[in-house]
Formats: structure tokens, sequence, C-alpha cells
């Protein structure tokens, strides 16, 4: 499954220009508040846990799809469990 297109959003796999705005989200304190996020004190945490996004986002064994309005990234869907094997962590 490469892409899910409604009226409103599009679920897709995670491109190298997504970095900027997932980085935002994954550093935003109202956000950190609700979800298990790990902690990303400085932008090398940051980009390492992009990377490893981005890698996952590619597997058919995870299910990561960045949530977009129009050109916008305003979320991320991250697999919790697949196959019995837990991930580090989810968004």
């Amino acid at each position: 499954m490469d892409c899910i297109k409604t009226k409103r959003l599009t679920l897709r796999t995670l491109e190298e220009a997504d970095c900027p705005q997932l980085i935002r989200l994954l550093r935003n304190e109202e956000i950190g508040k609700t979800y298990m996020l790990p902690d990303l004190a400085d932008d090398a945490a940051a980009d390492s846990l992009f990377r490893h996004l981005l890698a996952l986002s590619c597997q058919q064994a995870h299910f990561v799809r960045a949530i977009c309005q129009g050109n916008w990234l305003i979320g991320l869907l991250n697999d919790v469990e697949i196959g019995g094997a837990p991930l580090s962590w989810a968004m």
C-alpha cells in the first residue's frame, strides 16, 4: 500500500522532505503530553528518530505512514506491535 487518499487527507510513506515537519511534531510539547515520545533534546536525536521512521515507512513488516493535509504533514501513524514483536515507542 503506497497511498490512501480521502477528500481531506492523504496517508503515505514518509519522504526525505518530511523531516522538518515531522521533527516539529515530535518535539512539540503539547503532543509530548499525550503520546509516548522519546526525549529529543537536540537536533541530532530528532534527525536520528526521523531516519528510523523513514526506514520503517518503506518496510512491509511495519505500518508507518505520514498523515498529510495537502502538502502539509500533520501527523504520523505508527504500528505498536506487528506479529507479537512490540516496537520501542508509538505516536
